[in-house]
C-alpha cells in the first residue's frame, strides 16, 4: 500500500496515504502519477478491494496506464472483485462519495466520467469502447470508443451493463439487468432494460 501510494500518486498527496488497497489486489500495471485529487488528501480516500455487502470477497485487480481523478473529499469505493483497467489514453473521473459494492468491471479507452453521490450494486459493466477493433477491408476503423457519463445522484442496481456513448441523466435509478447504449433522457426517473422510463419524478435516498 506505501508503495503504491508513491508511485502512483503525487507526493505531496502520497503522503496522507489516500488510496487504500486490500491485500489481495492484484497491480497488473499502474504508471507514475497515474491518480489524480482535485481536493486536499486525507487518509482513505479510495479504497480498492474492501469486502462491502453482497460480494464474494474475490480479488481485485487494478490496471492503470491512462488517468484516474478523483473529486471531492468524501468516500470513493470499489469493493472486492472490482477490475479497474484503463487505457493509456483513458481517463476515469470520479466524483465525491462514490460506492461500488464489487464484482464489477470498469474498463476505459477515452473517457467515464461519474458524477457525485452515486452508487453502484455489484455484477456491474462499464465500458465505452467494445473490446476489439473492428475494421473495414482498407484498414479503416469504424467501431472508435465514446464517452460514457453518470450524472450525480444514480443508483445502479446488479448485473447492469452500460456500454460506449452512454450518458445517465442526474437523480437516476438504473433498474437490475438493464442495458444501456445510449444517452438517456429524463431526470428523476427509474430506468429499465433499453433505456426504457418506468416511473417519473421519484427521490431515492442512499
Amino acid at each position: 500500500m506505501i508503495y503504491f501510494n508513491f508511485k502512483c500518486c503525487q507526493l505531496s498527496d502520497a503522503v496522507h496515504f489516500p488510496v487504500l488497497i486490500a491485500r489481495n489486489v492484484g497491480v497488473s500495471y499502474c504508471k507514475r502519477n497515474t491518480i489524480r485529487f482535485t481536493e486536499k488528501c486525507r487518509h482513505g480516500m479510495l479504497t480498492i478491494g474492501f469486502n462491502r455487502a453482497h460480494n464474494t470477497g474475490s480479488c481485485s485487480n487494478i490496471v492503470i496506464k491512462g488517468k484516474m481523478v478523483i473529486k471531492g473529499r468524501g468516500t470513493h469505493a470499489f469493493g472486492a472483485g472490482c477490475f479497474i483497467g484503463i487505457g493509456k489514453n483513458g481517463i476515469l473521473e470520479i466524483g465525491d462519495n462514490f460506492g461500488c459494492t464489487g464484482d464489477s468491471y470498469i474498463s476505459v479507452s477515452k473517457h467515464i466520467t461519474i458524477g457525485k453521490n452515486n452508487l453502484w450494486s455489484y455484477n456491474n459493466v462499464v465500458m465505452d469502447y467494445d473490446g476489439h477493433s473492428i475494421c473495414l477491408r482498407s484498414g479503416e476503423k469504424i467501431n472508435h470508443p465514446k464517452e460514457i457519463c453518470f450524472g450525480d445522484n444514480v443508483w445502479m442496481g446488479c448485473g447492469c451493463t452500460i456500454l460506449k456513448g452512454s450518458a445517465i441523466p442526474a437523480n437516476t435509478i438504473i433498474a437490475s439487468r438493464s442495458m444501456i447504449t445510449k444517452p438517456l433522457d429524463g431526470n428523476n426517473s427509474i430506468i429499465t432494460t433499453q433505456g426504457k422510463v418506468i416511473r417519473e419524478n421519484i427521490i431515492w435516498k442512499p
